[in-house]
């Protein structure tokens, strides 16, 4: 019996389709890995500090590449027969943004960065000039002292472009995650468990954080020190992180709760009769008992990690994250109503709040919570707060608003703009559109709220087009997640911490994946045309990672090295071996990163310091003084250096300007401290202290009174920082420039008094000459009256002078009436006429009845006035609202003594 062959053709086709069911599985098995991947490095992101540091940062992106990698396997092995949804229209913004952080660092001529950015070309002409006796040839400086040039007529956008490339690494980063999650999380089928890793995840972070709250003993984990403060929750160094990032987890636990919800919802019929009545009323009380009835484990676990979230966000005791979750809240309830998903829109934020509540009681955190959410309505906190911040934040994206001043470069940009106290440096300007408004220009915004707007877009087209329950559930849970973030972005910088964009760009890049597979597929050549764009797409992106990732691991040595700096404490605890150590570190990360002026900076200072302690070790064999006498630290620093060579200037005396360059301890610390000081300023020109530092030094490589630019642009780039205009004001005296001096010293007196006491023992004596007392000091009568009340209570002269100008400017003054009655008060008290003093102290303590420190003087001068009884009863005041304060006790029993022995 002979078997028929089977024909050629048939065994050709059987061949193709064993080939492509094999490339099928190969393509399913790429893509799988690739989900993995993607969810290993952004759910562990978190529990990784936040993943603020450079190390976790460049695991992720070995991860994110791996997965692009996987994604480029999976498009190159799909078939015909599984055609590609289009790619989501909210990649062009990202896509374009990377395009304007490329363009900032771009150099270009002077002429075309004048037109595209007058600010950019003002701080390149003002701060870096091109012709620089200070800057050191290539060879005869630290590597990179001319690193961030490229040529004396070219110049960046970007006023920093070394945080600039930073910051563009994270934005390809974010980027790659949207990219990859609208083509690995776009089906139906994907989206529960997506959720439910998510909310899985924020519920383990939620569960740690209120564990580390209730035994927080000021480290993270229990064991890490947090060298640069913060007010911690969970991992995130940062308690708005952390509240950001519960809001994200929260966001899919809702999803999950309305999944679970909508099953018991959908089974009930579209009528409801019998006691209950026809109407949508009966029908919505029929299906709430229903679900109530069968609830499930499921069910009940869904919503406790729900309310486990709210929970954790009202403990992180972020103002700003606990309005952004009611914001999402409200934002939900109303897109669910508008969608036609009436039926889920008040059962589950009741239930959530009401656990959440709940677990909030049970860890014994209601008392702090409601505290902390009182003071939402504070209006002296709220002023005291992120307001006036914002207000330099503004007044710098007014300069910046054509190009911006580059991606990652805000905390060195608004500094100029500060003109009241600067309480701290701003590294984020705590709002988002504020920040990308500064740091990438009207672009750079615009590109930002259309990408928000085309992600809401995708979102109403899953709730109004889906069909799928899951999808409707992720499309509820999206609605969520882009309020709630839309509203922190005002109050918060959580999105540009990789651990909440990551997570953002996951949830955002599965939505907008999702909608775009409700498009029309299209026939094979429009599949072939996406999949090769898609392609193309992977591998941009791809190279991109791979650059991103050598820029961040190039910051790893550094940032270990100035981690190890911190960790050290004071610098002037250190001995000389300790800062050879660091300095050491320092230099070679600069070897990988010789544009980084961070790092000259710091070796800047660690260069000064080891020439303090070198010369306070010098001194000690030398002479007589104790260890710790304060005069040590003053004979020893570089300022004494800068009064030196001024004074050999004046006095003509170049041999011994000469013998003070070419002696040791400068050739071997300050010279070394000069060139990372040009370097850092060469890298970034708006660091005020760096410019400091310069005219502190200048005079070792150039002309001796070329301080003065140094001085005057130190000025300009940070006119709220006291410290900084004390010591301008010290260098300018120094070199004979007293009139500049005794500005800024004013300045610095008007901001805050700390130095007052070193300004008036260096120029107390010109307070008697004429006008002298509007030339040093402030119209700030609070100041006049304390001078004149303590440091010159025995020299009646300026006493009366300071006396006269205090009452001069008072009524002028912006002191509430109370202020201004109790300085009245002293004023006149310290000219002896008590009647008048004692009725002005009267009149201040009735409109601040809680101010003890004014009731206690009017106490004393009611006493010595014989005024015994009314003394007797302020005293007595004082010691009611401050019973632990022992001079309140002695005073009462002064006086009745005084009433005794009458």
């Amino acid at each position: 019996m002979r078997i028929a062959r089977p024909a050629e053709g048939q065994e050709r086709a059987d061949c193709r389709q064993t080939t492509d069911h094999g490339r099928r599985r190969l393509a399913d098995a790429a893509a799988w890995i690739a989900r993995g991947v993607v969810l290993a490095a952004v759910l562990a992101a978190p529990w990784l500090i936040g993943a603020v540091e450079a190390w976790v940062q460049v695991w992720i992106f070995g991860f994110v590449v791996v997965a692009l990698a996987l994604v480029g396997v999976n498009l190159a092995l799909r078939g015909p027969h599984r055609p590609l949804p289009p790619l989501p229209l909210a990649l062009v913004p990202l896509l374009l943004a990377i395009g304007l952080g490329i363009f900032h660092l771009i150099p270009l001529d002077q002429g075309l960065l004048g037109r595209l950015s007058p600010k950019a070309r003002a701080i390149a002409d003002d701060f870096l000039p091109a012709a620089d006796p200070l800057v050191e040839t290539p060879g005869g400086g630290p590597a990179g002292a001319a690193a961030s040039t490229s040529g004396p007529d070219r110049r960046a956008l970007s006023v920093y472009p070394t945080a600039s490339r930073s910051g563009l690494a994270l934005l390809i980063l974010a980027s790659s995650v949207f990219f990859l999650s609208a083509i690995l999380f776009s089906r139906p089928e994907s989206h529960l468990w997506l959720c439910g890793l998510i909310a899985a995840n924020g519920a383990a972070i939620a569960f740690f954080g209120l564990a580390q709250k209730l035994t927080f003993n000021g480290q993270l984990y229990w064991g890490i020190v947090l060298t640069q403060g913060g007010g911690p929750f969970g991992p995130f160094v940062n308690r708005n992180n952390g509240g950001g990032y519960m809001v994200l987890c929260l966001a899919a636990a809702v999803g999950m709760a309305l999944w679970c919800l909508a099953h018991y919802f959908g089974r009930q019929s579209s009528s409801a009769h019998g006691w209950y009545g026809p109407g949508p009323a009966a029908r919505f009380r029929l299906r709430v008992l229903s679900a109530v009835a069968n609830l499930n484990a499921r069910t009940l676990t869904w919503l406790t990690i729900a309310g486990l979230l709210v929970a954790a966000v009202c403990c992180t005791l972020s103002r700003g994250a606990v309005l952004a979750m009611l914001a999402a809240v409200l934002a939900t309830v109303a897109v669910m109503v508008a969608s036609q998903r009436r039926g889920l829109a008040i059962v589950w934020p009741v239930a959530a709040m009401g656990v959440g509540l709940l677990l909030i009681g049970w860890v014994g955190m209601s008392d702090d919570v409601g505290a902390r959410l009182a003071t939402l309505f504070d209006d002296e906190i709220i002023h005291e707060a992120r307001l006036p911040h914002w207000e330099d934040g503004l007044a710098a994206a007014a300069d910046f608003w054509q190009t911006g001043s580059g991606l990652g470069t805000y905390r060195f940009t608004y500094r100029p703009y500060q003109h009241r106290l600067a309480q701290s440096w701003f590294y984020y300007a705590e709002n988002v559109y504020l920040q990308v408004l500064v740091e990438a220009g009207a672009a750079g915004i615009a590109l930002l709220l259309t990408g928000l707007g085309l992600v809401a877009a995708a979102i109403w087209r899953l709730l109004t087009r889906g069909r799928d329950l899951r999808t409707l559930a992720f499309g509820i849970a999206g609605v969520f997640a882009l309020a709630g973030q839309s509203v922190a972005a005002l109050f918060d910088f959580g999105l540009l911490i990789p651990a909440n964009f990551l997570l953002f760009a996951l949830v955002c890049g599965a939505l907008s994946g999702s909608a775009a597979r409700l498009s029309r597929v299209g026939g094979p050549r429009m599949s072939a045309t996406r999949r090769v764009a898609a392609a193309a797409l992977s591998v941009a992106l791809l190279a991109g990672c791979v650059w991103g990732r050598g820029e961040v691991r190039a910051a790893v040595p550094g940032e270990k090295a100035l981690r190890e700096v911190r960790l050290a404490g004071p610098l002037q605890r250190l001995s000389v071996p300790q800062l050879d150590g660091h300095i050491e570190s320092l230099t070679a990360a600069c070897q990988g990163r010789p544009d980084d002026a961070e790092l000259h900076r710091r070796l800047a200072e660690l260069w000064m310091q080891r020439y303090q302690t070198r010369t306070i070790a010098e001194l000690l064999e030398k002479t007589s003084f104790a260890p710790d006498d304060p005069r040590l630290a003053q004979l020893a620093s570089p300022l004494l250096v800068h009064q030196r060579a001024c004074l050999f200037r004046r006095l003509n005396m170049p041999g011994e300007l000469d013998a003070l360059r070419r002696s040791p301890p400068v050739q071997e610390n300050l010279l070394p401290a000069l060139s990372h000081l040009v370097a850092a300023r060469q890298a970034c020109p708006t660091l005020a202290d760096v410019h400091a530092g310069l005219a502190q030094l200048c005079s070792l490589k150039g002309p001796a009174f070329d301080d003065q630019v140094h001085v005057h642009r130190a000025r300009r780039l940070h006119p709220g920082d006291p410290d900084l205009l004390y010591v301008c004001g010290l260098l300018d005296f120094q070199a004979g420039r007293i009139a500049a001096a005794l500005a800024g010293w004013k300045a610095s007196l008007a901001l805050a008094p700390r130095y007052l006491n070193d300004i008036v023992q260096i120029a107390g004596a010109r307070l008697a000459e004429p006008g002298g007392i509007a030339q040093l000091l402030p119209d700030s009568p609070e100041l006049l009256v304390r001078l004149a009340r303590r440091e010159f209570a025995d020299d009646a002269t300026i006493r009366d002078r300071l006396l006269a100008r205090a009452e001069e400017i008072l009524p002028q003054s912006d002191l509430a009436e109370a202020e201004r009655l109790y300085l009245a008060g002293a004023i006149g008290a310290l000219r002896n006429d008590y009647p008048q003093a004692i009725d002005y102290y009267l009149r201040a303590v009735a409109l601040r009845s809680r101010q003890v420190a004014w009731r206690y003087e009017l106490a004393q001068l009611l006493q010595q006035q014989g005024r015994l009884e009314e003394a007797r009863e302020q005293a007595r005041w004082c010691a009611r609202l401050e019973p632990k304060q022992a001079r309140h006790k002695r005073l009462l029993e002064e006086i009745h003594y005084a009433r005794l022995t009458e």
